[in-house]
Parts: structure tokens; sequence; C-alpha cells
């Protein structure tokens, strides 16, 4: 079946927590009580809706900006930001730093539906588990699906999940904080003199706390007071000369996502902006003694492989490969669908024992219906050659990176290592429960062969497909494993050697 007569739908982002401003300074300001709101009983801007109905980004006023200026910029009537600003007596009062919510309806029309993406129902979710995976209240994700059954949702269901969840009010006083260039967690936490673990414990948006950048918001836990997160998502204000291009690549967000959470998604330098929670990269498995070293993922060139696609890349002039031990190949097809093939590429995106047997020969990473990321750093297909210095020789790798299976956020990071003596190397850094994907292993002599060792991965029993039957086969989730295959000339075939 042709790609382009296939229907796909947008993948959806993760969600993750995030935090909000504060002027910064050398020591801490004055905090208000526990429960009591600054500026009477206004609460803070960052958990404001709009107070007109419908939906508002939020900005923080540039140098030089005038109300005038920012209304025009954002295409809103004066009166009507002045409206979702009240705090904002005096039009001339507006210094740079100063957070505005800027709406993105006019009054005069009626108030729309929040925006929202669509969501598949995978086995194993839970409704309670949707709405803390993508940091949506439990009750606004019931009110966008009201013909849903929280308690009996079931696979292949479409869910709506709304872009930006309704911040909920902060269940402890915090001060919020702008992060300024050269800040650090520690250095913050000894400024505002609260413990480091603290600091973190109320921004788990922050996945890696060495790693906060100039403009994203982070909440500081008031001294004495037990820490909480505040918000389910990172927020971050656009810097000038940024590009979404460049914030996606600064928080290893995926771009598409980056465009479908926020209501307004533009490179306005003071814009916030919603980032999405990362895909996390899986941790390198740890080679068994014997097996050569696995790559760390991404490596190599990235490969722009689209939907069911497949592209040759030719290995270097010092890289020598024999596949069965007489195909002596100039280079290799890497098909998206997580497989290496010989002679000719191959985009079937649902793999059946026929087309291991008789289709081109191949060596199977995950081979099955997957969906490759558009661009790094979140993920993709890599391939690249290298020289390893404890086998004093160039290997070849194919890195499928955070590819998801289609139509799921189940994300894959698989390697194929391919060595001069013959020897093909599979390394699974991290799996997702395939569920009713049918997925294929190993390798195969193809063409109408049956030589071959391959079996069909279900992340359980895994049973045999291809190879010698009396040959166990690695039994359940193969996430951290390694497997190494090598060619024996007296069987004309290959061995698979576990862990």
């Amino acid at each position: 079946m042709a790609s382009s007569l296939r229907v796909r739908r947008p993948a959806r982002p993760d969600r993750r927590p995030a935090a909000r401003p504060s002027p910064p300074g050398s020591s801490p300001p004055k905090t208000p009580a526990p429960g009591k709101e600054t500026g009477g009983t206004r609460p803070h801007p960052l958990l404001s809706p709009d107070p007109e109905g419908g939906t508002s980004v939020l900005y923080v006023a540039q140098p030089g900006d005038t109300a005038q200026a920012v209304a025009e910029r954002f295409g809103v009537p004066g009166g009507r930001l002045m409206a979702a600003n009240p705090e904002l007596a005096d039009p001339a009062l507006l210094f740079p730093g100063r957070l505005l919510r800027i709406p993105l309806l006019n009054p005069t029309l009626p108030p729309i539906r929040r925006v929202s993406f669509e969501y598949v129902v995978q086995p194993g979710n839970t409704f309670d588990g949707l709405a803390a995976r993508f940091g949506v209240n439990p009750s606004v994700l019931r009110r966008g699906n009201p013909l849903a059954d929280p308690q009996l949702i079931f696979p292949g269901q479409v869910l709506y999940i709304p872009t930006v969840a309704d911040p909920p009010a902060p269940p402890v006083a915090a001060i919020l904080q702008v992060v300024m260039p050269g800040d650090t967690m520690a250095g913050l936490a000894a400024r505002y003199r609260v413990a480091l673990r603290d600091l973190q414990a109320a921004n788990p948006q922050v996945i890696v706390p060495e790693e906060i950048f100039a403009g994203e918001f982070l909440a500081v836990p008031v001294a004495g007071v037990p820490p909480a997160a505040v918000f389910p998502l990172r927020r971050f204000i656009v810097q000038p000369e940024d590009t979404l291009e460049a914030i996606s690549r600064r928080f290893d967000v995926r771009a598409q996502a980056l465009l479908a959470i926020n209501p307004l998604p533009a490179a306005i330098p003071g814009l916030i902006l919603v980032i999405p929670a990362p895909v996390r990269r899986p941790a390198l498995p740890i080679a068994p003694p014997g097996f050569p070293g696995c790559r760390p993922a991404p490596f190599g060139q990235f490969l722009p492989l689209a939907d069911d696609d497949t592209v040759f890349v030719r290995f270097p002039d010092d890289f020598h490969f024999r596949f069965f031990g007489n195909i002596h190949p100039a280079g290799v097809w890497v098909n998206s669908n997580g497989s290496l093939t010989f002679d000719r590429g191959d985009t079937t995106f649902s793999p059946t024992l026929d087309q291991l047997v008789e289709g081109p020969p191949r060596i199977a990473a995950l081979w099955t219906d997957l969906l490759p990321p558009g661009a790094p750093p979140s993920g993709g297909v890599f391939a690249g050659s290298f020289v390893d210095p404890v086998l004093n020789c160039t290997r070849f790798a194919v890195t499928w990176d955070r590819v998801p299976l289609f139509f799921t956020e189940a994300y894959n990071t698989v390697q194929v290592l391919l060595n001069p003596d013959g020897t093909i190397q599979l390394c699974f850094f991290g799996l997702a429960p395939v569920g009713d994907f049918r997925v294929f292993v190993g390798v195969a002599r193809g063409d109408g062969s049956v030589l071959g060792n391959a079996f069909l991965y279900d992340g359980g029993g895994n049973p045999r497909r291809l190879g010698n039957p009396r040959q166990p086969t690695p039994q359940g989730d193969l996430s951290g494993e390694m497997l190494l295959y090598r060619f024996e000339p007296a069987r004309g075939n290959y061995l698979m050697i576990t862990g």
C-alpha cells in the first residue's frame, strides 16, 4: 500500500510542568503569606484566564514598548488590551519586564472552544493517567470529552486533549523568577536561601537541572513552606533573535509539538511560549562481556526519511562488510520502518513472514510501522561510520532514535552496528510495548531463501519465525539488551548470541 493512500493523523505532544516570572534580585524579596495574593484579590497574571473569555497568551514588555505598539503588534484593539490587563491603569506606565495578557479573541465575537488535538487511546491508558501525562486537569479533560466515560475508555477511542491546560491555583506561595543569563539552579537556590533539592522539587518540568535557559520561568518555594510544583507545563519568554527552530533545539522538543501546543506559535520577542516535554533519550545498553559496545544515540548524519520511506547510504571507502559471507555491498538501504535492506529499498510497513523470506536481503532492527520525526533534535534516523579505538577498526551504525510507532507516542530507540568481521550487532536502547503491531527482529537472506535468523518480537515469548528452531529466542522486553549475529560458514547461516 502506498504511503500516499494512508491517512495519517498528527502526532500529539507530551506535556510537562512549567513555571513563572518574578523580578530577579540579589536577595530574597518580600513574599506574601501562603494563600494570599498580591495586588488585592487579583490573581497573578500567569494564573489568570482572559477575563472576557476565550484564549489569551502572555507577553513580557520589551524596551521601547508602548501599549499601542503592543496592541498593533498582536492585532488587537487597544481597549481590548487594556480590558484584559486592568492592573495597567495608566498605559504610560508600561515598563520593560511588565507581564501582559494578549487576548486572541475580539470581544464582539462569541467565545471559541479551546484548541485541542486528537489522541487515540492506547492499551493500558486510563483517563486520569492521560490527564497527568498531558498536564491537564481531569475536570477540564472531562469537559472536553462529554461523551466519554472516564471509567471506561478503550483502545482506539478518540479523546480531545486541550493544548494548554487551565493552570490550578498555586498550592503554596511561590516566588516567580525569570532565569537570567548565567543563572544556575544552585546559584538561584543560594540567592533565595532555599535548599537546591526544594528548588528542583518545585520545578519538575526542568528534566536536567543543569540545563536552564535565560528567559524561562522557575518557581522558587518560600522558605519554610513545603515545595510544590505550580505549573504542569514549562514556559519560556521568546528572546531577541530567537526562531521557533532554535527554541525547539534549545529545549530538545519536536517542532511540531511546539506548534501544536501554543495558541499563537510565533517567535515574537517577549511572547511567552509553552514548552512541551522532550522525549527522553534512553540509556545506552551495557555490552555483555565479549561484545563490542554500542554508539550513544543519536549518532551520524540525520536522514530525512518520511513515512514509509527509504534512502541509500554508501559505505565509506575504509569500511568493508560481508552479508551472509558472500554479499559485498557498496552501501545499504535504510528504511524508515526499522530495517536495512541490500540490493533495493523496502517500504513495507506491515511485515509478514513471506516478505521476510521473499523480500530483499534484510537486517530487521525493529521492522514494523514506524513514523520518523521530521527533524532533530528530538529524534530521527541517523547513519554514520566511526573508528572504534578498542577494536581498531571502522564500524558503521544506523540508529532509529526515539522513533514512534505509527500514530502513537510509543517511542523506540534501536541501533544496527555492522562490523568489518561480518558480525551484526543490534542494540535496543528502549522499546515501547508493541500492542497490535507486528514486529520482526533479526536477519534474513531474502529473495526466496529460508536462510536467516529472525523472530517475531512481541515483548513476551518472542516466538521463532526463521532460523534454527532449537536455538532459543530472547524472552521478554528487549529494552537495554543487545544481540549479536555471527555468520557460520559451515552452516551457511547466522548464529544469534544473546547476553
